[in-house]
């Protein structure tokens, strides 16, 4: 890959705390049996998530980003969810199987210090084992059944 692990998570940190942000702003907040959903999987503070309904996953608009998810085949619009911390952007025709492996990516992220550390062992995962089959990848779609 042309472009460094740590260049491509210092590019991907103020897009992904926008996004959450951005959820903050015109999020919902979850229902009591999605709680009890993002509980199973393993979120520790579920009351935090917020769900926005979209019609189209955002994708990143700097050039290199742009690049940087072509080489990694992480193509936002073929996904039906994203997850930026606590923000979770799904289509309006996500089921709850979606909504369960985006959760799992909440939990993921509660349990690193920081966005910027999760998105480094994340990125070295699709680095080394491709998008599909890392392990946090791996992982969200084992918890979501």
């Amino acid at each position: 890959m042309m472009n460094s692990v740590k260049q491509i998570v210092n590019l991907l940190v103020p897009w992904i705390n926008h996004l959450e942000l951005n959820s903050r702003n015109v999020g919902v907040q979850l229902s009591s049996s999605q709680v009890e959903d993002a509980r199973a999987v393993g979120v520790m503070q579920p009351e935090e998530i917020r769900v926005v309904l979209v019609d189209d996953i955002p994708s990143p608009e700097h050039p290199a980003l742009e690049d940087i998810t072509n080489q990694m085949q992480f193509h936002t619009a073929q996904a039906s969810g994203l997850t930026a911390r606590y923000g979770v952007y799904i289509t309006e025709d996500s089921s709850r199987p979606i909504l369960l492996h985006e959760f799992v990516h909440v939990s993921q992220y509660e349990s690193f210090e920081s966005v910027h550390d999760f998105l480094e062992a994340y990125i070295e995962e699709i680095v080394k084992h491709g998008y599909y089959d890392n392990s946090f990848e791996r992982e969200a779609r084992r918890l979501k059944r």
